[in-house]
């Protein structure tokens, strides 16, 4: 099939459940964060972190709308500890609990594509179209996520992006 790229020159895509499959790193991961604050704690915080979350434990699922389909790290981060700080842990408890359980998840070991972006990106390039990805996670590990994805395209060519900062970067 050809798709035809006439007239068309941008390409927005969202990053998290458009281009990368956003429940294989961040629902096991919010699993992950439950079992490691149980232990730091000696207390099940499960149930109201991943209320906080929007985290089905069942299957590992993130519920569209929830903390982690649109909450930057850091703010998880103080959200998590109001829910320490609510299930009656002192700051100090707290604290230390998020010191030893919290972890961001390695977005480049873990990000599993849900097609080859490098050929998608290059062959989008090479019709004349501009590519920007919208995402709500942090710039850095999303700057990682999609170089380590564009390295693999069987083109050298990487696509060149320009962020709304105005600064050009390769990725």
């Amino acid at each position: 099939m050809t798709v035809r790229l006439d007239g068309i020159d941008l390409v927005v895509f969202d990053k998290d459940g458009t281009i990368i499959e956003f429940g294989l790193m961040w629902g096991g991961w919010a699993v992950g964060l439950a079992e490691a604050l149980t232990a730091a704690t000696g207390r099940v915080v499960a149930e109201p972190l991943y209320a906080m979350l929007g985290v089905d434990p069942e299957g590992a699922v993130v519920v569209p709308g929830g903390g982690l389909a649109a909450t930057p790290m850091g703010l998880l981060r103080d959200r998590t500890r109001d829910v320490l700080l609510d299930f009656g842990l002192g700051k100090a408890e707290a604290e230390r609990a998020l010191e030893s359980a919290w972890h961001a998840p390695d977005p480049v070991a873990l990000a599993r594509p849900l097609t080859v972006l490098g050929v998608l990106f290059v062959r989008l390039r090479a019709g004349g179209c501009l590519i920007a990805v919208a995402t709500t996670d942090d710039r850095e590990p999303t700057e990682r996520t999609l170089a380590s994805e564009l390295a693999r395209a069987p083109s050298r060519a990487a696509p060149r992006t320009k962020h709304a900062s105005g600064g050009n970067e390769i990725f």
